[in-house]
């Protein structure tokens, strides 16, 4: 899991990332369980509400 972390690490210090993002880049499909681990570890992840074409509505995050 630490490696799995340190990969959505790294894409969030680059680009608003979304669950889609995270499994295609990372293969990690629990984000917000990632994005919990690095919140506890000190790092501070922003997230911001997203909706698609479609009307979906679901977080991004991103380290700033």
């Amino acid at each position: 899991m630490e490696k799995q972390t340190a990969q959505i690490e790294k894409l969030l210090r680059r680009k608003w990332t979304t669950h889609l993002d995270a499994i295609n880049h990372a293969n990690c499909t629990r984000l917000a369980a990632r994005v919990y681990d690095l919140r506890t570890s000190g790092i501070e992840v922003h997230d911001r509400w997203v909706t698609s074409d479609s009307g979906a509505r679901f977080k991004a995050y991103k380290i700033i």
